[in-house]
């Protein structure tokens, strides 16, 4: 009984194109908003060698701290070290297991000098981290499944949002099939009101 309902709801699904929406004017007009109700901030987290002071920011030495369940919605590396967007209770999370370990590092440093060396811990102890959160936002996604090729889609955006009399930032995802926008926390009405704005003006076109 179960399967023949699962393979009756499976067969009408052509719902995404296969590629996505490059025309402008459609993107926009069809951009269909939605709001997540999770608030999310950047987060950045960096290995710190304390044997020789270099930042060292391999995901090897990162897999130390983070917890094995930590939920991201993304996570991007660069040189300086590993960005993350999470949400605030994950953030939370995370420093407090930074915090753990850094405290569990410096303790283990201080035993290893004050007994002899048989609590030497090189792999955890040797590293401590630096973590830092900012920009509390909302995540808005664009709902419609927009090519990684489409020309001018955020730039629209982006533009209107800073051009309101309440000019606000935002810094747009782009995933595979959505673009997503994350806008301040406190602008987030603001946000979904001007996106309205610019659907209504591609609609009339």
């Amino acid at each position: 009984m179960d399967s023949s309902v699962a393979t009756i709801e499976a067969a009408p699904a052509p719902a995404a194109p296969a590629v996505g929406e490059t025309n402008l004017d459609k993107l926009l007009s069809s951009m269909e908003p939605i709001l997540h109700p999770d608030t999310f901030c950047f987060c950045t987290l960096v290995a710190v060698d304390n044997d020789n002071d270099k930042s060292n920011t391999t995901t090897k030495d990162n897999t130390i701290v983070i917890p094995s369940d930590l939920q991201y919605r993304m996570k991007f590396e660069e040189s300086e070290g590993t960005t993350y967007i999470l949400t605030q209770q994950e953030a939370s999370r995370l420093q407090t297991a930074v915090d753990t370990h850094n405290n569990n590092s410096n303790n283990t440093d201080t035993t290893t000098t004050t007994h002899h060396h048989h609590h030497h811990h090189p792999s955890s102890s040797s590293f401590s981290y630096s973590f830092q959160k900012e920009f509390p936002c909302r995540m808005i996604t664009l709902n419609i499944h927009s090519s990684l090729d489409a020309v001018g889609f955020l730039a629209a955006i982006t533009s209107h949002l800073a051009k309101k009399k309440t000019g606000m930032g935002v810094n747009p995802v782009s995933g595979f099939y959505h673009d997503h926008l994350f806008v301040p926390e406190h602008r987030v009405d603001d946000a979904m009101v001007a996106l309205k704005e610019l659907i209504e003006e591609r609609e009339v076109k």
